[in-house]
């Protein structure tokens, strides 16, 4: 698969035409095998996740993620089909039409929801179904929200 990266002038370069990118204060500076150079607009983190191998995911796998709502209000549940997989390293992160620059891959407000109906969170374990992912997270949500007003209750009291 031919990758292209970002130019800080707006243009994009084919990867293959790169042999070699350096890091300078003012930016990434990408030697061309014709001798030539061009300044890339990315910072070095995006470039190498730009030059990741991405395969195609199989159809049926979803990426769920929840959105924590204040107290008293039920979350918010989006489901967005992973059409490939970014893979970095030993982790498959998945690329949906509306997420591709987000690395969800180890975020307690992400699942995957696999074609059997099981909810994988990559690092922190798996949920038989998706009504047990969602008692997790929101049992995260709500430890995260009393933490959140207990410490916001300490930072008020006067001293």
């Amino acid at each position: 698969m031919t990758k292209f990266l970002r130019l800080e002038t707006g243009g994009r370069v084919n990867a293959d035409q790169i042999v070699q990118i350096t890091y300078r204060g003012s930016g990434a500076l990408a030697t061309l095998r014709d001798g030539s150079y061009l300044k890339l607009s990315a910072n070095m983190d995006e470039i190498e996740k730009e030059l990741l191998p991405v395969v195609a995911a199989a159809p049926g796998y979803t990426l769920l993620q929840y959105y924590a709502q204040e107290d008293g209000v039920e979350a918010i549940i989006t489901r967005t089909s992973i059409v490939a997989w970014r893979i970095d390293r030993d982790i498959a992160i998945p690329v949906t039409p509306d997420n591709d620059d987000d690395d969800c891959s180890n975020r307690i407000e992400y699942g995957v929801l696999l074609p059997d109906g099981q909810v994988i969170r990559p690092w922190l374990g798996a949920c038989s179904n998706e009504e047990d992912w969602r008692a997790v997270v929101d049992q995260v949500a709500k430890d995260w929200q009393a933490a959140r007003r207990k410490s916001k209750a300490v930072k008020e009291e006067p001293v």
